[in-house]
């Protein structure tokens, strides 16, 4: 008959020998389960309860502690960079970023940072930095992306963090990385940059109609506002909320002379209007720039190619593609017939979006 002392040492070995940690997320939850719920029994039965006897040593708490630390560096920038030498539109059709080892992956985070890894094309890590600067360098000629991490639903490895908790000396710490395992979904990406003329500019988001060439979102900085032809008397201030605007369409329906023109009605959330601008161009190389009561300008920009418009108001981009914000009514006359009348169809459209 063992002791006490023994009894309990024994029960508390076989714990900790079947206990097991299955899964760490981003979030920092922790999930255990027996490796084999049967070989509990194996514990000690206490004769006074009828019950198994699993009383843990407190060193028990001093390893759970110890583990709970483990993860304070699985975490996350609020917005992270990355540059890439691919274009917008293939990330946009692999659905997001995918490590290259999305498939099979295998490697540690630290042979991914060192490139070290016995098989690069399974390195199962995505390289993002919180350095705007660092991931400029790293796009080169290629593009900058903005990340939202709270979007990012696989873990985030800050590896200045892991190196320290290592103890291992980190020879690449100006680069200021957060690995994320395997994937970035397309919806955390918030913003593209391309470099021109010396400075990173904002291009349009990939759409599953447009092309691998990026193009750049017109700066309302540089249009020259087309003002309404008739003064129209004051406005009361906007009401802020959603705001929607009406816009007629044209086509000139002329194969050599493809000229695309708008017409806009915008309306606040109490569906005041608050700015007018009468039928002008709205073509990709002349865009229609509409000031109105609202803080910034709206920028129509006509795409004969795809069928659609592109608008920008302030940071927000979307298209009348999107069925969330935008209702389109069809051509009249119809495209078919457009040639053959040759005279100008038209559609209309109602978008709405936050003012």
């Amino acid at each position: 008959m063992e002791n006490e002392l023994e009894y309990k040492e024994r029960a508390f070995l076989t714990f900790n020998r079947q206990y097991s940690i299955l899964h760490f997320t981003r979030q920092s939850f922790i999930h255990y389960t027996w490796a084999s719920p049967t070989n509990i029994l194996s514990l000690p039965l206490n004769k006074s309860t009828g019950k198994h006897y699993c009383k843990m040593h407190r060193a028990t708490f001093i390893v759970f502690f110890n583990l709970l630390t483990s993860l304070g560096s699985v975490v996350g920038a609020d917005t992270l960079y990355r540059g890439d030498s691919r274009s917008a539109k293939t990330i946009f059709n692999d659905g997001g970023f995918k490590a290259k080892g999305y498939d099979n992956p295998e490697g540690t985070l630290f042979e991914h940072v060192e490139g070290t890894l016995k098989h690069p094309s399974r390195d199962p890590y995505i390289s993002t930095s919180n350095d705007i600067e660092v991931s400029k360098k790293h796009a080169g000629n290629g593009l900058l992306f903005f990340i939202d991490s709270s979007k990012i639903t696989e873990e985030i490895f800050d590896v200045a963090a892991e190196y320290e908790k290592a103890g291992k000396k980190y020879g690449h710490a100006d680069e200021k990385e957060f690995a994320v395992k395997k994937f970035i979904p397309w919806n955390a990406i918030t913003k593209i940059q391309k470099k021109k003329d010396g400075e990173w500019k904002t291009i349009k988001m990939p759409t599953a109609s447009s092309s691998d060439e990026p193009e750049f979102v017109p700066d309302p900085t540089t249009l020259v506002v087309m003002p309404s032809p008739t003064a129209a008397p004051p406005l009361p201030a906007f009401q802020a909320g959603t705001c929607c605007f009406h816009l007629n369409q044209w086509d000139d329906c002329n194969s050599e002379n493809e000229d695309l023109t708008c017409e806009v009605t915008l309306l606040d959330n109490a569906k005041n209007q608050i700015g007018h601008v009468d039928r002008t161009s709205c073509n990709n190389d002349n865009p229609l720039g509409m000031t109105s009561k609202l803080p910034s300008v709206l920028v129509v920009t006509g795409e004969h190619q795809n069928n659609y418009i592109q608008f920008n108001y302030g940071a927000l981009a979307f298209t009348s593609s999107d069925e969330a914000r935008c209702s389109v009514g069809g051509w009249d006359p119809r495209e078919d017939l457009c040639f053959i009348e040759n005279v100008p169809r038209k559609r209309q459209m109602d978008c709405c979006f936050p003012c």
